[in-house]
Order: structure tokens, then C-alpha cells, then sequence
């Protein structure tokens, strides 16, 4: 009686832990689901109508980017490589609770990618024919740089001033 007694607590036991690591399997499954994340695809209309929709909020993802120093200092892949952010998950414990929300706000957006230059800041979307990208850049360096600037990527890029020290720029390779 015992013996058998003993086999039953044992059951018990074992099918406990399996019930156990099942729950456990599958809630890591259902968080990396919540996790995944994958831009959007826009048309040159599209993208440049949400920023115009959206110009207020473009600007302050500009400005958290820009003044971020532990993002400009963490939030590089590789040694002199740019701090990026290319999902609403990756990087958030460089900024602030408030920034956080923010940027995981506009990230609804679906942005490709959000990069911080030293002297500028480009927000990237997907175009149409799934190649390319539209790029915004948001200048706050100098000037002269800014020119400079200008003059290479109209080298290999189609590039439209959209604001002062705003543009967007989309690759088309060699010639326009």
C-alpha cells in the first residue's frame, strides 16, 4: 500500500514539472510572437502624406534621438558604426519612460530603420518596390556640412528639400 502510495505521489510529481515547462514553453512562444515586428511598405505619396500628417511627431522622434546620449554611445552594433533603432523592442533602456512610449508610437508608423548621424538624424521607410527606401533627413549641423551633404547624395539619390534642412532622398544608382 505504501509502495503504491509512493508511485502515485511520484506521478503527481513528474506530470506536475511537464505541466509546468509546457506553460513555460509557451508563454516564451506567445512573448516572442508580441515581439515580432516587420515595416511597412510605402509609395512615394504614402510616405511623404504620413509625414505630412505627422510632422510634429517626426520632429520629436528627431529631437529624442539627438539628445539621447547613452543611446549615441550604447546604441551601436559596431564599433564606428551609427546607433540605430530598427524595432519598437531593441534599445528602449537608452531612453527615458517617456521617451520610450513615444518612440514606440511612432514605430506604429513602421519605419525600417531610425538613425542617429552626429549631425543629423534619418528615418527610413520601405518604398514599393521593396529594393529601396525613402529616407527622411533632418539636419541640425552646420550648414556648410549640410551643403556638402546635399552635393554627395545627389550623386546616386533622388533628393527633394521638403522643409528647411528637411529632406528626403530615395536611391536610384548611378545618374538620375
Amino acid at each position: 500500500m505504501k509502495c503504491k502510495k509512493n508511485i502515485i505521489i511520484t506521478i503527481i510529481i513528474v506530470l506536475s514539472f511537464l505541466i509546468a515547462v509546457v506553460i513555460w514553453f509557451a508563454y516564451k512562444i506567445h512573448q516572442n510572437k508580441q515581439k515580432s515586428y516587420t515595416p511597412d511598405i510605402y509609395t512615394r505619396e504614402e510616405v511623404l502624406q504620413l509625414y505630412e500628417d505627422n510632422k510634429e511627431q517626426f520632429k520629436e522622434v528627431v529631437d529624442i534621438l539627438a539628445n539621447s546620449e547613452e543611446f549615441h554611445e550604447k546604441g551601436r552594433v559596431y564599433e564606428g558604426d551609427y546607433p540605430f533603432l530598427s524595432n519598437p523592442y531593441d534599445k528602449m533602456q537608452y531612453f527615458t519612460e517617456e521617451d520610450r512610449i513615444k518612440l514606440k508610437e511612432f514605430f506604429e508608423h513602421k519605419p525600417y530603420m531610425l538613425t542617429y548621424r552626429g549631425q543629423s538624424v534619418k528615418i527610413t521607410f520601405i518604398n514599393d518596390k521593396r529594393s529601396m527606401a525613402y529616407t527622411f533627413l533632418f539636419w541640425f549641423g552646420d550648414d556648410e556640412r549640410f551643403e556638402e551633404h546635399l552635393s554627395y547624395l545627389r550623386q546616386n539619390n533622388y533628393v527633394e528639400i521638403i522643409e528647411d534642412k528637411i529632406i528626403i532622398y530615395e536611391y536610384v544608382g548611378n545618374g538620375q
